[in-house]
């Protein structure tokens, strides 16, 4: 059997090993955490980033199908007047200026359907970048008090042990 004193001091080395794994793991397993918010921030700004270039493109993808009916309306207006001609009828008043009138507002209201269309997709893309952002914001929030509790245990720890362990561990993990 071993005597007490060296049974006590076995137990305080292990007991002091335990300490400093704790530590050890408390420290990297913060800094892991860390890591994975700067991450997930990151991913999150990107994100936001290419919602707002769909905004974007949703708008001027919008524009081109209001510019191809538009033309497409254009053209149907100028076949009903060419018909009403070719018919004989006088195309500027009557019944033959009330069907150009109501074809003009058809096709209008057709351009207005397609850019609404185009806005309200915009719309959610905006809405989408927003969250987007707000999402990167949360994680930065959750990731200063990790950087402090960090920095500070840090300098604890060397205060403790100046020129150790401690020291090489988080230089290598500043550089």
């Amino acid at each position: 059997m071993a005597d007490p004193i060296t049974l006590g001091t076995i137990g305080m080395a292990a007991s002091g090993a335990s300490g400093a794994a704790g530590i050890f793991g408390s420290l990297f397993g913060g800094a892991a955490k860390a890591d994975a918010y700067k991450y997930q921030s990151s991913m999150a700004w990107q994100n936001a980033a290419i919602a707002k270039q769909n905004q974007k493109y949703a708008l001027d993808i919008g524009e081109q199908q209001a510019e191809k009916a538009g033309i497409a309306g254009a053209a149907q207006a100028g076949q009903i007047k060419a018909a009403q001609g070719a018919s004989g009828v006088d195309v500027n008043s009557g019944s033959a200026k009330e069907v150009q009138t109501s074809q003009h507002l058809v096709s209008q209201m057709d351009l207005n359907t397609i850019r609404e269309k185009a806005a309200k997709t915009a719309y959610d893309f905006s809405v989408q970048a927003t969250n987007y952002e707000n999402q990167a914001k949360g994680y930065s929030q959750r990731l200063q008090p990790l950087c402090r509790y960090a920095l500070q245990h840090w300098q604890r720890q060397h205060q403790k042990h100046p020129s150790g362990y401690w020291t090489r561990q988080m230089a290598s993990r500043q550089s």
